[in-house]
């Protein structure tokens, strides 16, 4: 029998954690609304890290090799 009433506390005081955290995140989420979005990187930006990145993996591959 005690065995049982400290299953259901813990199963109570699980919900109720469970119910605070999902109204925390609401909280946060409504806050970030407020806020500006924010600003996407211009695509000629991300295709000059993609090819830099390219190119250094090349360059560390043709010094492996010569090794």
């Amino acid at each position: 029998m005690k065995k049982k009433r400290l299953l259901i506390a813990l199963c109570i005081a699980a919900g109720i954690a469970t119910g605070l955290a999902f109204k925390f995140q609401q909280t946060q989420g409504q806050k970030k609304r407020g806020q500006q979005p924010a600003q996407s990187i211009p695509d000629y930006e991300v295709y000059h890290q993609l090819f830099h990145h390219h190119v250094s993996m090349k360059k560390k591959a043709t010094d492996l090799e010569t090794w």
